[in-house]
Parts: C-alpha cells; structure tokens; sequence
C-alpha cells in the first residue's frame, strides 16, 4: 500500500508537469462518452461503440492509478456500478463538467467509495 502510494504521486509529479498530465482529457469529452455508455447501458443500440469504449476505459485506467490511494472499491463492486456511480454524478452535476475528466471520475469514486482511514 505504501508502495502504491508513493508510486502514484511521483507519477502524479512527472505527468503533471507535462502536456500530457492527468487532466489531459476534458471533462466534457467523458460527458459525451458518459451519454454513449448510458444509451448503450440502457438498452439501446444508436451509441457510439467508440465514445462507449472510450468511457469504460479511461475509467478503468483512473482505477488502476487511484484505486487504493484515492478512493477503495470493494471487492464486489462491478463494471456496471463503477460505470454507473461516475455516470450518476455527471449527471447530477453539469456545474462540474468544464472540469478534467479525470476529477469527474475521481470525485465521484471517492464520493461513493471513501478509504476508511487508519488509525
């Protein structure tokens, strides 16, 4: 965990001192993406593969960064609750789109799935 954490913050500090740090996607390009996912997820077949594709994804990879660090997922948490839980808190906050996407996905995880803190 230690290890992990240190990891990611030294990424964090090289990246971020780049064109391409973590806030190199805008947040209202997964909100596009997030719009896809949701028709697709809903039933329909009009979504765009690529911007569903696009939105799993580069959820996925904040995962992989942050998971553990930033926010804890449970064991049991699906695809479909991930995808879910960052599609619902776009939703809900359109005041917060201009935002990066990774702070979208960030914020709404961490909201839904906070570390409990040691003692």
């Amino acid at each position: 965990m230690k290890f992990k954490t240190i990891l990611f913050f030294v990424s964090l500090m090289i990246f971020s001192s780049s064109s391409y740090a973590a806030g190199w996607l805008p947040g209202n390009k997964l909100v596009d993406m997030a719009k896809e996912w949701k028709i697709n997820f809903d039933g329909g077949t009009r979504g765009d593969h690529v911007g569903i594709r696009g939105y799993q994804m580069y959820i996925l990879g904040v995962l992989d960064v942050a998971d553990g660090v930033l926010f804890c997922l449970p064991d049991s948490a699906t695809g479909g609750q991930i995808f879910s839980v960052v599609y619902n808190y776009i939703n809900q906050h359109p005041e917060k789109w201009s935002d990066s996407a990774f702070d979208l996905v960030y914020v709404s995880l961490s909201d839904s799935f906070p570390c409990q803190k040691s003692r």
